[in-house]
Order: C-alpha cells, then sequence, then structure tokens
C-alpha cells in the first residue's frame, strides 16, 4: 500500500511539475505576444506619426509651389512692363536724335546764311 501511495505521490509531484511547466509555456506565450502586440502597437504609432509628417510636408510644397507659380507670373508681368517702358523709351530717344538732327541742321544753315 506504500507503493502505491508513493507512486500516486511521485505522480501527483509530476502532475504539478508537468502543470508548472505548461503554465510556464503559456505565460512565456502570452508574454511574447503581449510584447509582440505592444511592438506592433508602437511602429502602428510610428506610421501615424509618419503620415502625419508627410501630409505636412505636402501641404508645405503645394504652398511653396504655389508660391513659385505666383512669382512667375509676377515675374512674367514684370519683364512685360520692363519691354513696354524700353519700347517706350527706345522711341522718346529716337524722337529726340530726329529732333536733335533737325536743329543741328537748322544750327548749320544759319550759321551758313550768315
Amino acid at each position: 500500500m506504500i507503493e502505491w501511495q508513493i507512486i500516486l505521490g511521485i505522480l501527483g509531484g509530476l502532475t504539478g511539475v508537468v502543470a508548472l511547466v505548461v503554465e510556464a509555456l503559456r505565460t512565456r506565450r502570452v508574454a511574447i505576444v503581449a510584447s509582440a502586440a505592444t511592438a506592433i502597437n508602437g511602429y502602428a504609432k510610428l506610421v501615424a506619426s509618419l503620415q502625419a509628417e508627410i501630409e505636412g510636408y505636402k501641404r508645405r510644397l503645394e504652398l511653396m509651389q504655389a508660391d513659385i507659380e505666383a512669382l512667375r507670373r509676377l515675374s512674367e508681368a514684370e519683364r512685360l512692363t520692363w519691354r513696354t517702358e524700353r519700347e517706350r523709351l527706345e522711341a522718346r530717344i529716337a524722337d529726340l536724335e530726329r529732333q536733335n538732327h533737325k536743329l543741328l541742321e537748322r544750327l548749320e544753315n544759319g550759321s551758313k546764311g550768315s
């Protein structure tokens, strides 16, 4: 009878050891899953943060492109203004040169006539 008690005691002890091993494995598995979930959550937050940053850069880029386009239009308008002003000044210079030439001719004619 003592042998059965010993055998039953050993089986009970083994059952306890097996239960401890199973619990340890389950706890380890839970820890691994929890660690993986934490890592995934961290990466998800990082991705969301990077996406928000990218959107911000996209908005800044759009604003910069609009500024560049406005500067191009302004530059073209200024170029047109300068071209018009230059043509006006060139016409005025040509007119003044004609007047100068006429005045020189009158002076020459007047001094020849004296």
